[in-house]
């Protein structure tokens, strides 16, 4: 299978590639990153400290050209919204698959995304979160929220200082769950922190708590609240590196190449099997 990665020298992309040059049945034949970095030019085996593989870090400016000389069968994005929602269009009308981990995406771009993958026959997938353990929690918690519902409901999320959005993606992914099983939309019910001064619950409407937490290196914690009168549920998912993430995305990369026949948008469960 041969692999393209947007976002390259990230620490996603890197950890990525390791994956991959790690596996005789993958080879990375693309390695892309915003114009005017510093890698541009570097092989991506020997950033990641390993023998030169002849794939060169290159800018993204254009990407078409690019794309179409490389070849890729899928290409893997962990880059910011504004640089996804300009080059996975340009991927996907070449036909190349794509594995979508980025978050902060517009509704607009994932609703004429799914239709460019529809159109030009690319099955791919986003997904807020790779892990196999967050999306066998994120199922847990979808089970909970409609057993519980009328309990007070709260959303933690936790990361490093240096995380763009907030909430995270995957706090909003599970939020959604939670807003579904209670047959509500989201942005009815969500309550986004609460401000200095008086800030009771609503009474007699439902409401959902969500707040975010920036400090540190916090790879990535994520917290369900459920409280009900004299007693109170906890559930918690804890990423302990960025690893759990990565290879979520590679299964998701080798399930689009192998097994994914039909042209639309594929969900992280089906690849993972929860």
């Amino acid at each position: 299978m041969k692999l393209a990665i947007l976002g390259a020298d990230g620490a996603m992309g890197r950890m990525i590639a390791g994956i991959v040059t790690g596996d005789p049945d993958m080879q990375v034949v693309g390695a892309f990153t915003e114009p005017g970095a510093p890698t541009i030019g570097t092989d991506i085996g020997v950033l990641i400290g390993k023998k030169a593989i002849g794939t060169k870090i290159e800018d993204s400016t254009g990407l078409d050209k690019k794309i179409k000389a490389c070849k890729p069968d899928v290409a893997i994005d962990f880059t910011v919204a504004k640089a996804t929602e300009e080059n996975a269009p340009v991927i996907v009308k070449n036909g190349v698959k794509m594995v979508i981990g980025t978050t902060g995406l517009s509704q607009k771009f994932l609703d004429d995304f799914k239709l460019l993958v529809e159109k030009h026959e690319a099955p791919s997938i986003v997904a807020s979160n790779m892990a196999v353990g967050m999306n066998l929690f994120m199922k847990v918690v979808g089970q909970v929220a409609a057993a519980l519902q009328g309990w007070d409901t709260e959303i933690i999320e936790a990361h490093h200082n240096r995380k763009k959005d907030a909430p995270s993606g995957t706090a909003l992914t599970i939020a959604d769950i939670i807003a579904k099983a209670w047959n509500e939309q989201l942005d009815d019910i969500a309550k986004y922190g609460r401000s200095k001064g008086p800030a009771p619950r609503a009474k007699g409407t439902a409401e959902l708590g969500i707040h975010a937490i920036r400090a540190g290196d916090i790879v990535g914690d994520h917290t369900v609240l459920f409280a009900g009168a004299g007693e109170r549920i906890e559930l918690k998912h804890v990423a302990h590196d960025r690893s759990c993430f990565a290879s979520g995305a590679v299964k998701a990369a080798k399930f689009l190449a192998t097994s994914a026949n039909e042209p639309r948008m594929y969900s992280i469960r089906e690849v993972l099997g929860v």
